[in-house]
């Protein structure tokens, strides 16, 4: 026999208790909604990957691959798009970020910053979006990094603007063992997930270092890198992988002793390039870097982007512009 359900307001004492709201009362409050959907696109993330707020976006990449890079290239493109972002990093001072950014100046390099400083200036002149990239140094308390981002994200909305936070504090944040980055991890999590932003939560994107114990060393980063990465996979709405074209992976002969084609024509073919065409120009401190969905809990995981490497100048490029851009 069913028992007869008594409605919330006859419910009396300690067993008092009112029901979340139904899925029909979310889908009604989404449709009353007069504010678009708010997601963030950008040149450097493969076709059809989004950002949406109040999600945990994460880099996965293997040690020297260039994540910081990545993660930085991200934040100027979202800066100059009208956003503010927060950096978080746990391994470079603010002077050392400012000189990996200015080199986006037009005529501005690595180079002619130690040898002239009036260039500083012309770096901040032409980079005014920059005044939308802060960067809190050395913050490893996990309470006093929930509030810095709680506070950012209230001031950024204030102002009408879109808030980013970007954390590349993964590695000398959380240590090496897999206890210590999944509490990282879930620290990510919650910076996402806080309800205290309420309908204006930020977008979050984390680096982190693939674990490749139980798989290749080389070779394109794969989900299984990111599974074994604390909870990264499973704390993760979206996971790219970053990784180096130009590296041959070891593992190029299959099971059948017959040997395969190389990774890298393998994943070229897909973006419609036949072998390593598109890898070819490479040379001059210029270095080939694939992105792929890894998962992506809102789209289609598999996308790809091939992206140039500058790391002389701290700069990616996506490929297609990369040949006119570099002349």
């Amino acid at each position: 026999m069913i028992p007869e359900l008594v409605p919330d307001e006859q419910l009396q004492g300690p067993s008092a208790y009112t029901l979340p709201p139904s899925m029909r009362q979310v889908m009604q409050a989404e449709a009353e909604r007069t504010a678009p959907e708010r997601f963030l696109a950008s040149r450097f993330l493969p076709h059809g990957a989004e950002l949406l707020p109040g999600s945990l976006t994460w880099i996965v990449a293997r040690t020297g691959v260039g994540k910081s890079f990545y993660i930085a290239e991200l934040a100027c493109d979202f800066a100059a798009n009208g956003c503010r972002v927060l950096i978080f990093s746990s391994e470079m001072s603010g002077a050392q970020y400012a000189r990996r950014l200015a080199t986006r100046a037009p005529g501005v390099s690595v180079t002619a910053l130690r040898e002239n400083r009036h260039t500083w200036a012309d770096a901040a002149r032409e980079l005014d979006y920059l005044e939308r990239v802060h960067l809190a140094e050395h913050v490893r308390d996990h309470a006093a990094i929930l509030e810095r981002c709680l506070d950012f994200t209230a001031a950024t909305t204030a102002e009408g603007l879109e808030p980013v936070i970007c954390l590349d504090y993964l590695q000398g944040f959380a240590g090496a063992t897999y206890e210590d980055v999944s509490a990282a991890s879930r620290l990510a999590l919650d910076i996402a997930h806080n309800p205290a932003y309420g309908h204006r939560a930020p977008f979050v994107i984390g680096a982190v270092q693939a674990n490749t114990r139980g798989e290749s060393a080389a070779g394109p980063v794969t989900l299984t890198a990111s599974k074994g990465s604390g909870n990264v996979e499973q704390d993760g709405a979206l996971i790219i992988g970053l990784s180096d074209l130009e590296r041959p992976a070891d593992d190029e002969t299959p099971k059948t002793g017959k040997p395969s084609r190389p990774w890298q024509e393998r994943h070229l073919e897909r973006l419609g390039n036949a072998g390593h065409s598109l890898i070819a120009p490479c040379g001059y401190g210029i270095h080939a870097r694939l992105l792929e969905v890894l998962k992506d809990r809102n789209g289609e995981a598999g996308a790809l982007l091939l992206l140039w490497a500058d790391f002389r100048n701290g700069r990616y490029l996506p490929a297609q512009s990369g040949a006119s851009e570099r002349e």
